[in-house]
């Protein structure tokens, strides 16, 4: 499991495959410190995923997550310093294409502009 201390600000974790009770690989406090949450199934990763986790101990809000489709839809910058998390519940295809989306981008300079769910562009809606 990852602990809150292991993760340096501009970390960005992709969490796939635990979606079960009793497994968990990183720490809910992760959820409180991201300044953005990704989900893929907002009521999957609610009731079987690591977001879900921190929802029930009280961590984050239920509307704190923005749909993965969303984001990618949406035209975003990413801080510098900014800790974002996706929690994906989706199939392996899908995971695979979604965590290569992401390596692929990691060779692009970060363009340091403050960056929260509100700013997003929702008029894109998946």
């Amino acid at each position: 499991m990852f602990s809150v201390e292991d993760v340096r600000p501009g970390t960005h974790i992709t969490a796939l495959g635990t979606d079960g009770h009793g497994k968990q690989e990183l720490d809910p406090l992760l959820f409180a410190k991201a300044s953005l949450i990704a989900t893929d199934d907002h009521a999957q990763c609610v009731r079987n995923s690591e977001f879900g986790i921190a929802l029930r101990l009280g961590l984050v809000k239920e509307d704190q997550d923005v749909a993965l489709g969303t984001l990618l839809a949406a035209n975003f910058a990413r801080g510098h310093d900014d800790i974002t998390l996706a929690d994906l519940t989706g199939i392996a295809a899908q995971d695979v294409a979604i965590a290569s989306y992401f390596l692929e981008r990691l060779d692009q300079p970060l363009k340091a502009q403050p960056m929260s769910p509100a700013s997003l562009d929702f008029s894109h809606e998946l």
